[in-house]
């Protein structure tokens, strides 16, 4: 399963349907992660008053017993992964490589990317993901 809404709604869409509360998922995830949180850490990222972070996100899915790809922004983190040149696991001439198959594969499917987007809003035209949102 792979969600296109905010993990905070995922998460608690999943709750429902596994029928637990939130306090349930803690004690699970406690019980299966060696990365232990604690409500204090769980409860304002589902309430909307933070941001989960990457290890919030595992300790959720493994205590939901999902793949965190499950969550949208976990796969979006993966993807800024592949172009990011600090990252000891990627680094320069592979994120390079990725950018480049990138690039092949959009032109390929006439796609624009990014700095088309910035370009296109630069000369007044408007395109790109801002004007999608608003539509």
């Amino acid at each position: 399963m792979k969600s296109n809404k905010p993990f905070r709604e995922t998460v608690h869409l999943l709750l429902e349907v596994e029928d637990i509360s939130m306090r349930e998922m803690v004690r699970r995830g406690e019980n299966s992660s060696d990365d232990p949180r604690t409500m204090g850490a769980v409860q304002p990222v589902l309430a909307g008053r933070a941001e989960p972070s990457i290890g919030l996100m595992e300790f959720c899915a493994k205590a939901l017993r999902i793949e965190p790809e499950t969550f949208a922004e976990y796969r979006m983190w993966q993807a800024r992964r592949l172009f990011d040149p600090t990252d000891e696991d990627v680094g320069f001439e592979t994120a390079l490589k990725n950018l480049e198959a990138l690039e092949r594969r959009a032109k390929k499917a006439d796609l624009p990317l990014p700095a088309g987007w910035l370009a296109d809003r630069q000369a007044g035209k408007g395109t790109g993901p801002r004007r999608a949102e608003s539509a």
